[in-house]
This record gives C-alpha cells, sequence and structure tokens, in this order.
C-alpha cells in the first residue's frame, strides 16, 4: 500500500467543503438528533440496536429528501463523534471545520447514549470516521489515516489494534459501495445491521506495542503485517452484504 509522506497527505486533501447553515451534512445531523431525542425518550435502544437505528434513520432522511450519499457519510462521521476529531486533527480540520456551524451538537450528543459496533463503541468510531473520510477525500486517503492513527497508538498505552484496522475497512467499503451506487442507501434505510457490514473481530490482536508489531510482524513494511493486513481485507469483502452488493454493480 502506497504511504505518501506526511506533507503530501496535507497537501492532497480538500482545503474545505461548501457549507451553508442548511447543508445537507447539517440537516442530515438534526435528524440523527432527532432520532436519538426520540429513542431517549421511547424506544430506550442501547448499544448496536441504536447504531443501525441512528444510521437507518440518517439514510430514511437522506433517502426520502434527496441528500447525495456523500453528505450522508459525512454526516455519520460528524454525528457520531464525541471527541470531535474530523474538526479538529491537523490532517484533517482543514476538510471538515466548514461543517462546524453544527448548533446541535451538544443536544445530539446528550441524547444520543452509546450506540455500537459489535458492542464497542471505538469500533462504530473507526467504522463511521472511516466511511466520511472515504466519502470527503477517497479510500486511499481513508486508509493512510487509519493506519497512522493505529501507529501513533502503538507508541501509546492503548496499543496497535488490528481489529480497529478491520472497522476502518468496513467503513471504506460501506462507503465506496454507496458513493458508487447512491440507490443503495435503501437497504441501509431499511435493514442496516451491524452484524452485515463489521465481521466478527474478536480474534484480531490489539494492544499492540512497537516493538511488539515490529517484532512480530515487521512494522508496516513488513512480510507479516501485509498478510495480516490482506486478511483484515478478506474479512470485510466477505461479507454477504459486500458479496452481494458486488456481483450487483460494483
Amino acid at each position: 500500500m502506497c504511504r505518501p509522506t506526511l506533507s503530501l497527505l496535507l497537501l492532497a486533501l480538500p482545503s474545505g467543503l461548501a457549507a451553508q447553515e442548511t447543508s445537507p451534512v447539517v440537516r442530515v445531523l438534526i435528524q440523527m438528533r432527532t432520532a436519538a431525542e426520540a429513542n431517549a425518550q421511547n424506544a430506550k435502544k442501547t448499544g448496536d440496536p441504536l447504531a443501525e437505528l441512528i444510521i437507518r434513520e440518517a439514510a430514511r432522511f437522506s433517502q426520502q429528501e434527496r441528500i447525495p450519499a456523500k453528505d450522508f457519510l459525512i454526516a455519520l462521521g460528524l454525528g457520531l463523534d464525541r471527541s470531535d476529531t474530523l474538526r479538529k486533527h491537523p490532517l484533517t480540520r482543514r476538510t471538515f471545520q466548514p461543517f462546524g456551524a453544527d448548533d446541535d451538537r451538544e443536544r445530539r450528543l446528550k441524547a444520543l447514549g452509546e450506540p455500537t459496533m459489535r458492542k464497542r463503541h471505538d469500533w462504530l468510531l473507526h467504522f463511521s470516521l472511516s466511511a466520511a473520510l472515504t466519502a470527503a477525500t477517497n479510500a486511499e486517503t481513508a486508509q493512510i489515516i487509519g493506519l497512522g492513527k493505529e501507529l501513533q497508538d502503538a507508541l501509546g498505552p492503548s496499543g496497535f489494534s488490528f481489529a480497529d484496522l478491520a472497522a476502518d475497512e468496513a467503513g471504506i467499503a460501506f462507503a465506496r459501495q454507496l458513493l458508487a451506487h447512491p440507490e443503495r442507501l435503501r437497504d441501509v434505510a431499511a435493514s442496516f445491521a451491524v452484524e452485515d457490514f463489521l465481521p466478527p473481530l474478536g480474534d484480531l490482536e490489539e494492544n499492540l506495542s512497537l516493538d511488539a508489531l515490529t517484532s512480530k510482524y515487521g512494522g508496516p513494511d513488513g512480510v507479516a503485517f501485509r498478510a495480516a493486513y490482506r486478511d483484515i481485507r478478506r474479512r470485510v469483502d466477505d461479507q454477504p452484504i459486500f458479496k452481494m452488493w458486488m456481483k450487483t454493480g460494483f
């Protein structure tokens, strides 16, 4: 996998996306808040079912209002991110800060609760942020940023996680399909299910220090590392939903 230098990557990122107070992204964000508040008052779903509810509702609204898949995907990344990573990280803030006029953010996050994928909130974030990055830039840039984040984590207490990379790849695959076939928002609105889009990840190694990653896998340029990365891609591609979508036009 090609990994350009940090300076080249920064130059490659868009300097901003056109956004207005009532932009499509903001409209989807408001709808996500509305769905979260309704759930908090009535259904009170949590975990995976809550993530499914929010994503389905955002897709339903996007389809109904003819909001582009690109804006739907960007809204998912911004709307589910409590840390506001996309707007604040040096690599992505120039692209996503134009959507900073999100007056509902505090209210939405208060109502949102703790949605998850495969019972992990961080995997939902990896999925949705990678999908948003793919929509705003491209799949390769999303992969580079995801890998860079894990290498940075390898220097700290959380460590490198192949499971997090798999969640990144699932979000990238999800975004690529919707960008190529926006009509599939209908499927997402009707029946988005965590288990369809994110394979089981429990057996993938996590919490690897940089020394452990280098010793066992040779680092990101090692043969063992590249084999592990290919296995992750195969896991995602082997998900039935992606196989079905691939057969019907991508």
